[in-house]
């Protein structure tokens, strides 16, 4: 019984362990510019979430 809980133990780290090098490995891979573009739409999207709240709001007051 124990045995077999240490295996699921094992068989689940070595899935975090390939899902992190797989996230490393395409971070690598990416062009040089993306997390800038990312950064931006990011930027974008929180600024676009708070006008419509601020439009909302006012729609209210």
């Amino acid at each position: 019984m124990e045995a077999r809980t240490d295996e699921k133990r094992i068989a689940q780290m070595q899935r975090i362990n390939d899902r992190l090098l797989d996230d490393i490995e395409r971070q690598q891979n990416e062009p040089k510019w993306m997390p800038f573009v990312r950064d931006v739409a990011t930027f974008v999207a929180w600024d676009a979430l708070f006008l419509g709240a601020v439009l909302v709001a006012r729609h209210f007051v």
